[in-house]
């Protein structure tokens, strides 16, 4: 009974979908393995995050030809943030430069975000409208990198290993030359909704890190 009960569900979601796409032909077994190459991905929307703090969540979008910086909350309606353009103007004012494509960003707090360009990690501020340089990222060549707010420092792994970026230059946390030994980052797949080997208390005068061992 359980196996026709099955069956017959399954028959019903392949009729509906065969019902649904019809109207151009009838969808192939093929369609549905390599759905990618044949356009029936879902639709996602870009650089998608919370907004610390907050109920809103934002994310990136092009319109009219630019970039935007876009924001919604649980009533659905949507408010542009900024667009290229916009930050662009801010930029060449604070610090004579440009950007070509709106960059990765990420939420510090409700009224700000803050970017890499050009070796330096920037804030832009929304209420003062402004861009501040944080930190020089010359030597802050690595990855898993996560920014701290209050200290304006930054954690990221180079190698194996853990640094810390502040104003006052670079520190060494971590120094195993062991490869087996990974500090600060995973090694495993994003189990249990852990998706970053390093956390900043809340007050950010102190840093946990993963340390893992690789069993091979």
């Amino acid at each position: 009974m359980k196996n026709k009960i099955l069956i017959g569900v399954f028959n019903l979601v392949l009729l509906t979908i065969s019902v649904s796409f019809s109207q151009n032909k009838m969808m192939t077994m093929e369609d549905v393995v390599l759905s990618a190459k044949k356009g029936f991905t879902p639709a996602k929307l870009d650089q998608l995050q919370w907004i610390p703090g907050t109920t809103t969540y934002s994310w990136v979008v092009k319109s009219d030809g630019t970039e935007q910086i876009m924001s919604a909350s649980g009533s659905g309606k949507d408010s542009k943030i900024i667009d290229l353009n916009q930050l662009n103007i801010v930029l060449k004012k604070e610090i004579e430069d440009s950007l070509k494509a709106l960059p990765s960003i990420t939420w510090t707090n409700a009224g700000q975000f803050t970017f890499e360009h050009k070796d330096y990690l920037l804030a832009y501020r929304l209420k003062q409208n402004t861009v501040v340089r944080l930190l020089n990222l010359k030597d802050a060549t690595g990855n898993n990198k996560e920014y701290n707010s209050k200290l304006t420092a930054l954690a990221y792994t180079k190698g194996n290993n853990l640094f810390i970026n502040t104003a006052s230059g670079k520190s060494q946390v971590t120094n195993d030359s062991n490869t087996a030994i990974v500090n600060g980052q995973i090694v495993h797949r994003e189990e249990f909704g852990i998706h970053k080997g390093t956390f900043w208390s809340p007050s950010g005068d102190l840093l946990a890190f993963t340390v893992w061992i690789k069993p091979w």
